[in-house]
């Protein structure tokens, strides 16, 4: 049976397979009969065999060689009937420029649209934070129930963010920051720029390390310490020609020489992307005050919830409450920081991709229209292929050819438009959306969009195809010269509903968007325009005193009102900090 199993390899394996156990229990049944004829029948018994199994194995394997070629053949003349109905329909749509263009230009315009609009949605909603298991970061919200303010409470004390750093189980970093703006001299004209001072747990809570040099240390972390300063990526880039030397360079911040340790990755852009430098937060558990000046973020440990998170945030601020009167009555809400970071912006951007979808909707539909009257026209056209012997593959390659190359070059044209609708965002689009530094043509976008052009190829190729009726119908038709069947006016007033009906949607919502900007626009903001305003800062360890605050500011409006076409000016101070923004007109 050893030898027989052998020969049986021969034979092409899908054979073996099929037949190769049945021929192994015919062979031991004439085995067993064969002994009874002696030596003699037995060798008969393997000649015959040895023969058959040689011829069935060569007749077999010459089968299956043909059976492949004609396999193979039969691939390649599909892909030859492809290919040249692509090229008949290339040379048929450039006969009909205006059709072709027409057709092009809407689908470019809604798959455009739609790319763009996708790139925002990808990069602010969909895509991780640029931060190390970012899944595990939250945000340090708080809520003061007794007072009606649900959360939304992002400011917290010294105290308790010492609190949380000492106590916290199930928080494996704390940092806190805040933001303002310093006036930077030196290597080049004066500016106005925004700096956030930040703890040094703040790298190493978000997981980010500096692009070059490195974070701020312990030591620098606390009062009377060294003058340290890391720049982000875009201020090195505008600032010093991205020059890799500037680790251990000063620059001015305020009046005070302040050393350059670090420069952070292009992506960091934390707390908001206005950021241009980062200064050490100084703070210790016996300098620490009760005042909400900072805001906070923290990582949870493993396995730990943020439910756990927030009853721990909670009974911690209750005991640091026992001290602290100010701290009584708050309790922890935090959330995700990608939640927190994107807020409200999240629903109005997935009702603008659903806006933009319906827009896709509407410029397929009129597209398909286009290509209903088209086949009309050429129904006399597809009835004579198939009573020449048309079958419905050959028939869909008909229709599928044109429907993909304007699908195609649509695509294309739609890339474009969006490549420059999100250039033009990244420069004019709104401060308050967040992420938006992030926001570019990816490999995502680019499979997105070409995910709808194949969408949009099938359904344009599907209208023909489902309206064809059978050969002697659409010969007696159309050798008649009849006019539209009954079904043909009812795609036709499908399309049309439809279009009415997503245009009118749409119609709607922009015409309830524009009268909240009316509205907007209407709203009093408290001074007479036309009005000029601007902030200035004053260094500190410039001035001093008040007295000295106070002579400049009267210096500064007194020229203010000496140039040519100025009425009157005036200044406010802010709440915190020698910020001062001056009015005039």
């Amino acid at each position: 049976m050893r030898i027989y199993r052998w020969l049986l390899w021969l034979s092409p394996p899908s054979w073996r397979r099929e037949y190769g156990g049945a021929m192994e229990e015919t062979f031991a049944l004439r085995i067993v009969d064969a002994r009874a004829a002696g030596i003699r029948g037995r060798a008969r018994l393997w000649r015959r065999e040895l023969v058959s199994l040689v011829a069935l194995a060569i007749t077999e394997r010459g089968a299956s060689r043909r059976v492949r070629a004609l396999d193979t053949g039969g691939k390649a003349q599909r892909m030859d009937a492809m290919a040249q109905e692509i090229r008949h329909a290339a040379r048929r749509l450039r006969r009909s420029p205006a059709f072709t263009v027409a057709a092009v230009l809407t689908l470019a315009l809604a798959i455009g649209a739609n790319a763009s609009i996708f790139a925002v949605v990808h990069r602010v909603l969909l895509n991780p934070l640029p931060y190390g298991d970012p899944e595990r970061l939250i945000a340090l919200d708080y809520a003061v129930p007794g007072q009606n303010v649900p959360s939304g409470l992002t400011s917290m004390s010294w105290q308790l963010y010492h609190q949380l750093s000492d106590h916290a189980r199930t928080l494996e970093g704390v940092a806190a920051y805040d933001t303002g703006d310093v006036t930077v001299t030196g290597n080049g004209d004066p500016e106005r720029i925004r700096v956030s001072h930040a703890t040094p747990s703040l790298a190493p809570t978000l997981r980010v390390s500096p692009a070059l040099g490195r974070w701020f240390t312990g030591d620098e972390g606390v009062p009377d310490g060294p003058d340290v300063v890391v720049l982000s990526h875009g201020f090195w880039v505008r600032r010093y020609a991205s020059d890799r030397d500037v680790l251990g360079h000063r620059v001015i911040l305020n009046g005070v020489s302040t050393e350059v340790v670090g420069v952070m990755p292009p992506s960091f852009a934390f707390p908001e992307p206005e950021i241009a430098v980062w200064q050490p937060a100084r703070s210790t558990r016996a300098s620490a005050t009760f005042l909400f000046l900072v805001a906070g973020v923290a990582r949870l440990r493993d396995r730990a919830t943020l439910a756990d998170a927030r009853s721990e945030i909670t009974n911690l601020i209750g005991a640091l409450s026992r001290v602290s009167p100010n701290q009584r009555g708050i309790t922890s809400t935090a959330l995700p920081l990608r939640d927190s970071m994107v807020g409200r912006v999240a629903d109005m951007l997935w009702i603008l991709l659903a806006s933009v979808g319906l827009v896709l909707l509407v410029g397929c539909a009129n597209v398909a229209n286009l290509f209903l009257v088209r086949s009309e026209a050429r129904q006399r056209e597809v009835a004579v292929r198939r009573a020449i012997g048309a079958n419905k593959s050959g028939i869909a390659r008909y229709f599928l050819a044109e429907s993909a190359l304007l699908s195609i070059a649509g695509a294309a044209v739609g890339l474009l438009l969006a490549w420059g609708a999100v250039r033009l965002l990244a420069l004019l689009g709104p401060s308050g959306l967040p992420r938006l530094e992030e926001v570019r043509l990816d490999g995502v976008v680019v499979s997105f969009t070409v995910a709808l052009s194949i969408l949009a190829t099938f359904a344009l190729a599907a209208i023909p195809l489902v309206r064809i009726v059978p050969l002697t119908v659409s010969l007696h038709d159309t050798g008649r010269g009849q006019t539209a069947s009954r079904r043909r006016h009812r795609a036709r007033q499908v399309l049309m509903a439809s279009q009415i009906a997503f245009a009118l949607v749409l119609l709607v919502g922009s015409g309830l968007m524009v009268r909240s900007f009316q509205k907007l626009r209407a709203v009093n903001p408290g001074f007479n325009a036309p009005a000029v305003t601007f902030r200035i800062g004053l260094p500190e360890r410039e001035y001093t005193t008040r007295r000295a605050a106070i002579a400049a500011h009267q210096a500064i409006i007194e020229r203010l009102s000496a140039l040519p076409g100025v009425r009157c000016a005036r200044f406010r101070r802010f709440s915190t900090g020698r910020r001062h923004r001056w009015l005039s007109r």
